[in-house]
């Protein structure tokens, strides 16, 4: 099959939309009748639609985890008193979480996926509720800040295909693929 095709294919199943594909990519087209070709019209602005409403999926998703780690910067600073730097110092220690990539994509999903769970500042958030100990409220409100920034900027938690496979699309170079 021509690249074209393949790359169209994919396109289709990333919207999650089937339709009988051996009448668009038919040897003869011109055999077809006119409800067929009106039927494969209608199907391909379907696609078009749903790629479109994707789109604005992701968007708004996107728009979503921002407003939320603002809503949890505002919190952290205004209400629960913490000085706003503890946030950019706390930020790369979560991505430690990433290293079980240099063992391989499962052990790499994994461990990722620990870490940028909202499970784990949840619990320290809880603890905090129950204990009253600051630091499980810092880490915990630290974490969710960074979870949502990342969330915001598409990367989710990680599918065992790679790093590039998240739970809110592809990024990176899988992305990068998926469009040619």
């Amino acid at each position: 099959m021509p690249r074209k095709i393949n790359v169209f294919i994919h396109r289709c199943q990333q919207v999650r939309i089937t339709f009988v594909s051996q009448y668009i990519f038919a040897d003869y087209p011109t055999s077809l009748g006119k409800n067929e070709q009106v039927h494969i019209l209608y199907s391909l602005r379907c696609i078009i639609i749903s790629m479109k409403q994707s789109f604005l999926m992701k968007r708004l998703i996107s728009t979503e985890y921002f407003l939320a780690s603002i809503v949890v910067a505002i919190f952290f600073v205004s209400f629960a008193g913490f000085d706003w730097w503890w946030l950019f110092i706390i930020f790369p220690i979560i991505d430690v979480s990433a290293f079980g990539y240099l063992q391989n994509s499962k052990v790499g999903a994994a461990t990722y996926n620990i870490g940028h769970s909202l499970i784990g500042p949840t619990i320290l958030v809880a603890l905090y509720i129950f204990h009253g100990q600051e630091w499980e409220l810092l880490v915990g409100m630290a974490w969710l800040f960074h979870i949502f920034v990342d969330r915001a900027l598409g990367y989710g938690l990680k599918h065992t295909e790679g790093f590039h496979h998240t739970h809110l699309g592809k990024i990176g170079k899988a992305k990068k693929k998926s469009r040619r």
